[in-house]
């Protein structure tokens, strides 16, 4: 037994689509292949709305109906969040759940300067970059969504609350590294 997970098929158009999936459901049906239409989604990035598959695609050995993504509504794949219109909330909101979730740990523990930045610098900013490789904040949105981390280590370090980041930052004093916009 063998499981075909996290496929993506990519098509300019609605026909480039269509003939890619039936070659790709020939594949399967060659190598008894079974493959769940309803686990499918289907999202539409820049899509022509003469060309729009609104009606959906035939996906599967079950021969669902796959539907496009509503505009707003966020596609995970491999861990990346994809969003076929524009949404800053949606974006915010996830970039905000990853903070609050290391934020939330870190909190209660008593931690040194030294853990405080292997977290940030190993495990959270390596986070951000992977499920927001898609997402570009302004620099001011950034540092709103950054602050709780930088409070925190402001606070581990013994630095006053109104103290410059750039501190925190600098590779002789703590070693912080900084957002992916640089802040």
């Amino acid at each position: 037994m063998a499981f075909f997970d996290d496929t993506s098929w990519l098509a300019h158009s609605r026909a480039s689509l269509t003939r890619t999936i039936g070659i790709s459901n020939e594949f399967f049906i060659l190598n008894d292949i079974k493959i769940n239409g309803d686990k499918s989604e289907l999202i539409v990035i820049n899509g022509d709305a003469a060309d729009s598959p609104s009606e959906g695609i035939i996906m599967g050995s079950d021969n669902a109906t796959v539907l496009p993504s509503p505009n707003h509504k966020p596609v995970r794949y491999l861990g990346v969040w994809f969003i076929p219109s524009l949404s800053k909330p949606q974006q915010e909101s996830i970039a905000k759940k990853e903070i609050k979730a290391i934020t939330s740990v870190i909190r209660t523990k008593k931690l040194t300067v030294d853990q405080m930045v292997y977290i940030n610098n190993k495990v959270l900013i390596p986070r951000l970059e992977y499920r927001l490789c898609t997402s570009l904040f302004s620099v001011l949105i950034a540092r709103r969504l950054y602050t709780p981390i930088t409070k925190i280590a402001k606070q581990l370090s013994g630095l006053p609350g109104n103290a410059k980041v750039n501190i925190l930052a600098h590779p002789g004093l703590v070693g912080f590294i900084r957002t992916p916009n640089n802040i």
